[in-house]
């Protein structure tokens, strides 16, 4: 038997981190288990699935800001349990301390109340995790600037495909520029964080915004992929379609001319698309808005005349009047930029329309407007907005079982 006490605070926000990896409906079995692990006093937390590890170390927060270890006077220990129900209870614990009793078949918390987790079992075993080694040798050794990383990821997580939409499209793709698109929008962050090109999982860039330090290690061998720092470990599997992923093409929206460009202020225009908005069928092509630009301002409109606004704007670039249509919930998503009072929209492409907010680039595709006709999936026919949609491949499913090369040291 052993016993661990814990500070609540510290211990919950580790949780919180590493709770988003193992999803319901995950194939591992592991992903419904956590595992709770104290080695030479500092306690990890770790969850998986098929694809993604992720292991967090139990930190505090100085008063400067600085994060370090906080340790645990117990003996060493790893157990796994049913990580859903122990944090819905952590969650509803407001005790700067709890204690955690381990014993061959449960683990006890004692907190409010006293309360009991049987230890799940495979076979006559319970349940373990199985140890993740260094990578030796790496092909790509890469040190990363988590905030730089966050911030990218916010850009991009709103237009990235579902899984079952477009398996390709369900990732980051890390290149001269980092990409997402969902098929309707593409967006770029102008920036070149490594020196080869790689497709990440949706999956696995999630992990990356809830990392808590500002470094981390990127390290691949073979398609094997680590990111590592002081208190934070992400073992995971780079996608396997890169060579599917048509980054060339979407690319080229980067190269087109557009005509003219004024600037929006983005509250104030967020809140005229979402009055219009009310009024719009956004299930269908005739669910478009009508953008008219004039002098005066932007006339958008429903296309049935159930709604119109004039939307303001200044510092116009070669002023040209132009007309297109556009769905409006996409274009609220895409105007919308953290910490940005203002944005720039650039138009006269018969096929999309941009927006810039410093390194980060947003390419929209537009709708046919009044003449098209079915669901908006049928609006993107043509070459050029097929683009935005992507390669479709086949679902990557074979996770951990994919990695090559050879691991030796067991670091976590």
């Amino acid at each position: 038997m052993i016993k661990a006490v814990i500070r609540t605070e510290e211990f919950s926000n580790t949780l919180s981190s590493v709770f988003g990896c193992g999803k319901e409906g995950s194939i591992d079995p592991l992903a419904g288990v956590i595992e709770i692990k104290v080695k030479s006093n500092a306690l990890s937390l770790r969850t998986t699935d098929n694809r993604d590890t992720f292991i967090v170390k139990m930190t505090k927060t100085n008063e400067d800001g600085s994060i370090e270890l906080s340790k645990v006077d117990c003996e060493d220990f790893t157990v796994a349990i049913d990580k859903g129900r122990f944090k819905e209870l952590i969650d509803r614990t407001n005790l700067d301390e709890i204690t955690l009793t381990i014993t061959d078949r449960a683990v006890e918390l004692k907190g409010h109340g006293i309360y009991k987790f049987e230890r799940p079992i495979e076979g006559d075993e319970p349940i373990k995790f199985e140890p993740i080694a260094a990578i030796k040798d790496p092909e790509l050794n890469v040190p990363l600037d988590v905030k730089e990383l966050q911030s990218i990821i916010q850009a991009g997580n709103k237009f990235v495909a579902g899984q079952y939409v477009n398996p390709v499209s369900n990732s980051f793709y890390f290149g001269t520029n980092v990409v997402t698109t969902d098929g309707t929008v593409a967006c770029f962050y102008q920036k070149e964080l490594l020196p080869e090109p790689l497709l990440l999982h949706a999956s696995t860039v999630e992990l990356l915004s809830k990392v808590k330090e500002n470094n981390l290690t990127l390290v691949r061998k073979g398609r094997q992929i680590q990111f590592l720092g002081n208190y934070t470990m992400i073992n995971s599997v780079v996608h396997q379609n890169l060579d599917e992923y048509d980054a060339e093409s979407l690319f080229s929206y980067l190269d087109t001319k557009f005509v003219s460009g004024v600037t929006i202020d983005v509250k104030s225009s967020k809140e005229l698309l979402s009055r219009v908005n009310i009024f719009v069928d956004n299930t269908t092509a005739k669910g478009s808005a009508q953008f008219s630009f004039e002098e005066s301002g932007i006339t958008i409109a429903e296309i049935r005349g159930k709604a119109e606004e004039v939307l303001p704007y200044t510092d116009a670039v070669n002023f040209k009047p132009f007309i297109c249509y556009a769905n409006l919930k996409d274009l609220i998503n895409v105007i919308e930029f953290k910490d940005a009072g203002t944005v720039t929209l650039w138009y006269g492409d018969e096929n999309a329309i941009r927006v810039d907010s410093g390194d980060i680039v947003r390419v929209m595709a537009l709708t046919g407007g009044e003449e098209m006709e079915g669901d908006m999936a049928e609006i993107f026919e043509n070459e050029k907005k097929d683009v935005l949609a992507g390669t479709r491949g086949d679902e990557d499913i074979d996770g951990i079982d994919a990695i090559t090369g050879t691991i030796d040291d067991v670091v976590w």
